[in-house]
């Protein structure tokens, strides 16, 4: 046996390990150490305090399964620190030669019969037989109920004709190799499965978005929603267990694209962004298209006044205080775990970093400053991607691109990731995004070089970034999103990336420490002079089209 890996001894067949007799008796460690091993498993780092299996769901007892013993789990999770969570596991069994060698790392038990018959008790989704099966129940429409709780796929609009050609038996299923919290199975070359792992009671948005988008919205720069899976218990709470799109085949995230764009902008091997035209330079007619695709995501998402999921709200003062809040909380977190944190940076980095720490008063004014300017002219509150950034979005075979992922951060409850804010949120993110693409495409020594090639890569951040926002601003808006003025929106920008900047700093202490140093010249930038172009905008109170 597999080291860490129990056996599992069954009085019947094999499949009979899938019950929640048999499972809620595996050794509770055991299952923990599956858990943690998981890449989605979202709570590394704490120790688990107690794994327990709530419900189990035979998917094999379901007439329409045509695969091998599988079952959907739901098990709790209590951490050390108090948290608890819930996770959805596809657990099958898979027949296995009792002379085997070692179990693979996607083993939870090997089970054993009286019979003498062997088998390992594993995820599901390593399984191919097991990703056809559930293709072909997802195509149905199919749904299986025990003990009350029901696991149901709901086919959306009319993507059932797309769903079933895509999903039909026989055809090849893959694990995507992206997803962290999640797990991704793709059909064919036609639709992905999104595996939550994470469950919560609740309207998801990534779902919730999804479908609008596709079914009450003519924006089509987001893959189509195809098919939703529910969890369904007993008393009528309903979980989204996952949810099918159109899949894209030959695409690639945007950040990979701008990455080889800002290394060939380094190298010196692109048009200078002071020599020549702007949209000469690699990257800026994408960036330009994504401007004017992500001003179109917010027109569509704050399109209907009748919903009150998605209808627009006009953003008070008592907003932009909070704005203003958020963002001097998160420099002061980050500012204190800078000066606890030295010893961990390299010289260049800690002496910014004690520059920056001498900086509450430039702080404090550029948040004052926008406090005054966006009296009046805040925009309004709509829902939003909320974790916008070049990994967020595709780039298709034919050059087009698709945003992606709107669940936005899975670590926060589902309320307040559905909460609205100013669409303007999501560009600051995709600003910074900018920023991290320059300074990673630069040479690793790029940090401390004595020649041209960090100006380099800085003149084609801010070519990016003046591509991205000229687009987005100049793009024809339906209702009043941003505020009216140039101010304004340079102002709450500079506090969006104000707040942006300083969590990225936390997270690089925590995380990459060698990294600090790209958010520490951004907040120096923008503590020091924001440097956000913004340009002018037709107020539209004004006469014109």
């Amino acid at each position: 046996m597999a080291l860490g890996v129990p056996s599992l001894a069954v009085a019947g067949g094999v499949h009979d390990a899938l019950s929640a007799e048999m499972l809620r008796a595996l050794p509770m460690d055991a299952m923990a150490r599956f858990l943690v091993q998981r890449r989605w498993f979202g709570a590394k780092g704490h120790a688990l305090h107690a794994v327990a299996i709530e419900h189990v769901i035979r998917l094999d007892h379901c007439s329409e399964w045509d695969g091998p013993p599988a079952a959907v789990v739901s098990v709790h999770v209590r951490m050390d620190d108090g948290r608890s969570a819930r996770f959805q596991l596809l657990l099958a069994v898979r027949d296995e030669n009792a002379s085997a060698g070692h179990a693979p790392s996607n083993a939870l038990a090997r089970v054993t019969t009286s019979a003498g018959e062997h088998a390992l008790l594993m995820e599901g989704t390593e399984m191919a037989s097991v990703r056809r099966a559930l293709g072909a129940l997802i195509a149905r429409g199919g749904a299986c109920e025990e003990a009350g709780l029901r696991w149901r796929v709901e086919l959306v609009g009319a993507g059932d004709d797309a769903l079933r050609a895509a999903l039909a038996p026989g055809g090849e299923a893959r694990v995507g190799t992206a997803e962290q919290s999640n797990t991704s199975i793709v059909f064919g070359d036609a639709a992905i499965l999104k595996l939550f792992r994470r469950l919560e009671p609740g309207v998801h948005p990534d779902v919730e978005i999804g479908r609008f988008l596709t079914t009450r919205t003519s924006f089509r720069h987001t893959p189509p929603l195809l098919a939703v899976v529910h969890l369904e218990e007993p008393g009528g709470e309903d979980t989204v267990g996952g949810m099918v799109q159109r899949y894209l085949p030959g695409s690639e995230d945007a950040w990979s694209v701008a990455l080889r764009a800002a290394e060939m902008a380094a190298r010196g091997d692109a048009p200078s962004a002071t020599g020549g035209a702007r949209e000469d330079l690699p990257f800026a007619r994408d960036a330009a298209l994504l401007g004017t695709i992500t001003r179109a995501l917010h027109d569509a998402l704050g399109s209907d006044a009748r919903d009150p999921a998605f209808a627009p709200e006009r953003a008070t003062e008592r907003d932009v205080d909070a704005w203003c809040e958020r963002a001097v909380k998160a420099a002061e977190r980050a500012l204190e775990l800078l000066a606890r944190r030295r010893d961990v940076l390299s010289p260049s980095a800690a002496a910014s970093a004690d520059t920056l720490g001498g900086a509450h008063a430039a702080l404090h004014t550029r948040v004052e400053e926008a406090r005054r300017t966006l009296h009046g002219d805040a925009g309004a509150r709509i829902r939003h991607h909320g974790d916008y950034h070049l990994g967020q979005v595709l780039r298709t075979a034919e050059g087009d691109y698709m945003v992606i992922d709107f669940e936005g951060e899975p670590s926060r409850p589902l309320a307040a990731r559905r909460r609205k804010d100013s669409p303007l949120r999501d560009v600051a993110g995709m600003l910074r995004s900018f920023s991290y693409a320059a300074a990673s495409g630069a040479p690793a020594s790029a940090a401390r070089a004595a020649d041209d090639t960090l100006e380099r890569s800085w003149r084609w951040e801010r070519a990016m970034r003046r591509a991205f926002l000229d687009a987005y601003l100049g793009a024809a808006g339906g209702a009043e999103l941003i505020p009216r003025s140039a101010s304004s929106v340079a102002a709450l920008l500079t506090l969006f990336e104000l707040e942006k900047v300083f969590y990225e700093i936390t997270y690089e202490l925590n995380n990459r420490p060698d990294w600090v140093w790209i958010p520490l010249r951004g907040a120096h930038e923008l503590l020091d002079a924001p440097r956000t172009h913004v340009p002018a905008l037709r107020d539209p109170h004004e006469g014109g089209a």
